[in-house]
C-alpha cells in the first residue's frame, strides 16, 4: 500500500484512535453504570435502556476493532470499520423505528 494512503487513512481515523485509547475505561464505567441502573425489567424504560446499552457497546466495539487494526497497520482497517458501522447504523434505525 502506498505510504501516502496509509498516512491519510491514519489521519482520518485519528479521532477514533484517541477515543479508543483515552476513553475506553470511562466509557466502560459509564456503560456499566447505565446497564446496572435499578429499573424494573420489562418496563419501557428498562427496554429502552437495554437497547441503548446494546447500541453503545456495538459502537465502542467497532472503535476498539478499528484501533487494533490501525495499531497492526492492517490495510483493511477502514473497510472493516465501515462494514461494522453499517451494522451499527442498521441497529440504530431499528431502535428508532421501535420508539
Amino acid at each position: 500500500m502506498d505510504r501516502r494512503v496509509q498516512f491519510s487513512t491514519a489521519s482520518a481515523i485519528a479521532p477514533f484512535v484517541f477515543i479508543c485509547q483515552n476513553e475506553k475505561d470511562a466509557s466502560e464505567v459509564w456503560l456499566n453504570s447505565l446497564h446496572f441502573m435499578n429499573l424494573s425489567e420489562g418496563r419501557r424504560t428498562a427496554v429502552g435502556r437495554n437497547a441503548v446499552v446494546k447500541l453503545l457497546r456495538l459502537r465502542l466495539e467497532s472503535y476498539q476493532h478499528l484501533l487494533a487494526a490501525v495499531q497492526k497497520s492492517d490495510p483493511r482497517a477502514m473497510d472493516n470499520y465501515r462494514s461494522e458501522e453499517i451494522v451499527v447504523l442498521a441497529e440504530i434505525k431499528k431502535f428508532a423505528a421501535s420508539r
